[in-house]
């Protein structure tokens, strides 16, 4: 099993890069999911914290997935591609609720009232919990997308790896 090119080189470091971008959108997503849990001004359909679940399953999974994923390039231990696939396979579960609200959210803010074409200037479209939703869809679509690309990546990979942190002989400049 692995890369079926010549690129089978590169799936380590193609693995690391995913991850890291993919760990970036899981820290946007983070920031904005913490930033509207702080805002005084929440919507009404905010709810409990019991109704966002599924976003703290992804703020859990979403990093465990992403470290696990550059651990496993850099040392291939079979675990590791275990908890790595079964972490990304629970935060790709989870990640479906933000990006179905936020989403929803972000539209609804740009449907058409009337026939001349003007926004929907409804509660929340112009202030912090706008900005907040945005962090949060963004952060949450690289997410999902990058870290797909990260566990195929990481299964259809060569057993060996590239990355060595062996002394290198040192050359005299």
């Amino acid at each position: 099993m692995g890369w079926s090119c010549s690129c089978h080189g590169w799936a380590d470091y193609f693995i690391v890069v995913c991850a890291a971008f993919a760990l970036a959108g899981w820290a946007t997503f983070v920031i904005g999911f913490g930033l509207e849990n702080a805002n005084t001004d929440q919507l009404g359909n905010w709810g409990t914290k019991s109704e966002r679940f599924l976003w703290f399953i992804l703020a859990i999974f979403g990093v465990l997935a992403g470290f696990s994923s550059v651990i496993y390039a850099i040392s291939k231990r079979r675990w590791l591609l275990t908890v790595t696939v079964i972490s990304s396979l629970i935060s790709m579960m989870a990640v479906g609720a933000p990006l179905q609200q936020t989403g929803n959210f972000i539209a609804e803010c740009y449907q058409s009232t009337n026939t001349a074409g003007e926004t929907h200037q409804g509660v929340g479209c112009q202030e912090v919990t706008y900005d907040n939703f945005t962090l949060m869809f963004a952060g949450s679509l690289v997410f999902s997308v990058l870290q797909i690309c990260t566990m195929i990546a990481a299964v259809l990979s060569p057993p060996d790896s590239k990355f060595t942190f062996q002394q290198v002989p040192q050359y005299p400049l």
